[in-house]
């Protein structure tokens, strides 16, 4: 993963910068933070109403609902940390704009990102109660050929789940290669957050799943609020040696709805 001589020069350099005038900011910043991977790839969104009827869209509103959401083509992204991530009010809120992770030019050009986050909102839009799986996965991984690690082992999601103000996320991180021993003395592969933020992460579900979750129970008109958001932690404790090249990934965040049967017991339609 990253070699620490360069996590600990970049978080250096960024102390600085943000230390000095926000223009300076602005010109300098670009050539602190290296280019991971070529682009993060696409992302999407899918509902499939295979039992009770659930509509996605971007504003609490709902006034241009939809089954399918897709952003096309990220732009490459940078490597990061946690402790620079925006906090959750502004994560997760639809006021703020998707491009708050982007990276600009001197001429206000986005020559990158640093983070993605995008705030959506679930209703059930149909006549029965809503219950309904959801599933990340990683559509597409294409490993660098210059690097032991890939862009999966330094990926960091952060998912929110929502029917208030309030903010409750779990953050996501590939599982560790170094079992570690927690304050209570517990055994766990979890991955911390940083190498400076020693919080843990819950372990992706396998190579090609992120997260699999399920919410029950959501009445007819209800509505949730999630945010999802993803970055690359450029101080990822275990990321030695070259940074990863001309790597890729390829996210997709899925609902899928089911019935009940009579007995209690989930049937997927």
């Amino acid at each position: 993963m990253i070699h620490k001589e360069y996590v600990k020069k970049k978080k250096r350099r960024i102390i600085t910068i943000i230390s000095t005038a926000v223009f300076s900011l602005a010109v300098t910043s670009f050539a602190i933070i290296a280019f991971v991977g070529k682009q993060l790839g696409d992302f999407t969104v899918s509902l499939d109403n295979a039992g009770p009827v659930i509509s996605f869209d971007t504003t609490s509103e709902f006034t241009d609902p939809k089954t399918f959401y897709r952003v096309d083509k990220l732009p490459p992204f940078a490597v990061y940390t946690s402790k620079y991530i925006s906090s959750s009010d502004a994560l997760d809120n639809s006021a703020t704009s998707s491009d708050i992770g982007n990276r600009y030019t001197g001429d206000n050009v986005v020559d990158g990102i640093y983070f993605y986050k995008l705030t959506f909102f679930i209703k059930n839009t149909g006549s029965v109660v809503a219950n309904y799986d959801i599933n990340l996965s990683l559509v597409e991984n294409v490993k660098p050929t210059n690097s032991v690690y890939g862009l999966d082992d330094i990926l960091r999601v952060r998912f929110y789940e929502n029917g208030d103000t309030s903010h409750s996320y779990t953050n996501y991180a590939k599982a560790s290669v170094t079992q570690k021993t927690t304050s209570n003395g517990d055994k766990t592969y979890s991955e911390y957050l940083s190498d400076t933020d020693t919080s843990l992460c819950t372990p992706f579900v396998d190579e090609s799943n992120v997260f699999t979750r399920n919410y029950e129970g959501l009445e007819v008109g209800g509505i949730l609020r999630y945010t999802l958001m993803f970055y690359l932690e450029g101080s990822d404790p275990e990321c030695t040696g070259d940074k990863p090249r001309d790597s890729s990934l390829k996210l997709n965040l899925s609902f899928k709805t089911y019935d009940k049967a009579s007995t209690g017991e989930e049937t997927n339609a």
